[in-house]
């Protein structure tokens, strides 16, 4: 999937017109997005259970200064949450009276986290960019039931790490005005960490942005 971004941009870039952001500009730029969280836990502790599709989204602010013509420096600051969900089939212990059964497990991951990378705005409706994230964890949570063992917990997830990795961003903008514009753009963010055990988080997101120039 990043090959293919990479790709992607590198063309666009080559075959691009100008777009009219000069240099000394700064965009502030009020975000959501919604989308796909692919994240894998490797160690996962039960057997025979298969990875649900599961849902990320985030809410906060993108920070664009143009240090040459069409070309910025990109920060921000953004709250993350990130779910992970399970379900499956359960083996039985007959050693101790346990049936088999199924099970479910759903953990929620928050983070503040802050983007640094670059941006290039492009034939007047296209921008790409990419970098590296930082992703402060807090209050990691697990909910796990088991049903046909009368389980059913609730609680904090220990030994959660903070995240570190990659993004990079496909889209579009449109000027609606010299100091507004309203842009649309694909995330893919890829840690290059572990948050616990051999999890490393990887998602997916399309984000809607409203643009300040001043």
């Amino acid at each position: 999937m990043l090959k293919k971004c990479t790709l992607i941009a590198v063309f666009l870039l080559l075959t691009s017109s100008v777009f009219a952001y000069e240099q000394g500009a700064m965009l502030l730029s009020p975000r959501i997005g919604f989308g796909i969280n692919n994240t894998k836990i490797d160690d996962y502790d039960f057997p025979g259970v298969d990875r649900k599709l599961s849902m990320a989204w985030n809410i906060g602010l993108d920070f664009n200064y143009f240090f040459m013509d069409n070309l910025s420096f990109l920060t921000g600051l953004l709250y993350e949450s990130e779910n992970i969900s399970y379900k499956g089939s359960m083996p039985g212990i007959p050693e101790i009276g346990f049936p088999a059964t199924t099970v479910e497990a759903d953990m929620d991951f928050s983070f503040i986290t802050i983007p640094i990378g670059i941006r290039y705005f492009f034939s007047e409706y296209f921008l790409v960019g990419g970098g590296l994230y930082f992703g402060l964890s807090f209050n990691p949570t697990a909910t796990v039931k088991i049903p046909g063992w009368g389980v059913n917990q609730s609680g904090d997830l220990e030994g959660v790490k903070n995240d570190f990795g990659l993004f990079v961003d496909l889209g579009g903008i449109y000027k609606l005005s010299e100091q507004g514009a309203l842009s649309a753009y694909i995330r893919f963010k890829q840690g290059l960490k572990e948050i616990g055990g051999d999890t490393k988080t990887q998602t997916i997101t399309l984000n809607f942005a409203y643009s300040f120039k001043f």
